[in-house]
């Protein structure tokens, strides 16, 4: 379960919907130091089960820009082409 939770912080990187401290707390709750994370954390969590999401390839290029790669097109595209790019989700 803890590997799903990184999962969470791959999607979250196209949602951006967790703050800091509550990426922070899913790393501390993976390494064992916190028992819990927060409710978003476990509804973003439920998302990738039922709809089976799963991440794409992720790199930065020469400039740090996040990319992702899309699969359809066969090639590599900033992260804000995504369609879950900063999809509204609900605490």
């Amino acid at each position: 379960m803890k590997q799903l939770y990184m999962e969470v912080l791959r999607l979250d990187n196209f949602l951006q919907a967790l703050t800091e401290s509550e990426r922070t707390m899913i790393h501390q709750y993976h390494a064992g130091y916190r028992t819990s994370v927060p409710i978003v954390v476990l509804t973003i969590y439920e998302w990738i089960r039922e709809n089976k999401w799963e991440s794409p390839y992720l790199r930065y290029d020469q400039d740090r820009v996040l990319m992702w790669y899309n699969e359809e097109n066969k090639r590599w595209e900033p992260i804000e082409t995504n369609k879950l790019f900063k999809a509204k989700v609900v605490r």
